[in-house]
């Protein structure tokens, strides 16, 4: 899936910008298929994306890290959408809509009808938005790693990814990023596409 991934993020309608592939032990032929892209590959053996995820922070030489993963692809306007809400050094972070993949099986269709990696469900104006601690809701703010980017300073700030955590740390270094004193941003107009699992 990854070749689909690059093909959009190369497709960004921004005027500059590095795309880092970081693979984490992959046995699909990753390596062989982002060689045919003009990316840089990084390979850092590890247990959990969380240990790959602060391997590209440390190679990104830009001041916001985007990330998305391998099963998804970028509106064209994306990284633009995300870029333009850093109005000010108290905005650690911007994430941005997940929408399913065109879904095709009995799982997939599933997971796009409960709204598996949807941050708008959580926001039920889906509009611009703060997002913000609520200790009656577990799982907000839910920043979710596939449609997120924050400043590097910030991420360097707060250790980057719990590397222990397994699932889930994309949510959890929303809050630590609150918690440090900084603002998380919701704009659904930064679009990804996620392919679901198949079964």
């Amino acid at each position: 899936l990854i070749g689909k991934c690059i093909e959009s993020l190369l497709k960004l309608d921004y005027p500059s910008f590095e795309v880092v592939v970081v693979d984490n032990g992959s046995t699909d032929k990753t390596r062989e298929v982002v060689s045919n892209y003009p990316v840089r590959l990084v390979v850092k053996e590890g247990v959990g994306p969380y240990v790959a995820r602060n391997e590209g922070i440390r190679q990104a030489n830009g001041e916001i890290v985007a990330f998305t993963d391998s099963d998804c692809v970028v509106a064209q306007n994306w990284l633009r959408n995300l870029i333009r809400n850093y109005t000010n050094d108290k905005i650690g972070g911007v994430c941005g809509e997940i929408f399913s993949y065109t879904p095709r099986t009995i799982a997939e269709k599933f997971a796009d009808l409960i709204g598996v990696q949807r941050v708008g469900k959580l926001n039920l104006t889906n509009q611009w938005a703060l997002l913000r601690r609520d200790s009656n809701r577990f799982l907000f703010p839910d920043s979710v790693a596939a449609n997120a980017s924050y400043r590097k300073r910030v991420l360097k700030e707060i250790n980057g990814f719990d590397e222990e955590i397994i699932s889930g740390g994309d949510v959890e270094i929303g809050w630590r990023v609150l918690d440090a004193g900084y603002d998380l941003v919701f704009d659904p107009e930064a679009v990804v596409w996620h392919k679901h699992r198949d079964s």
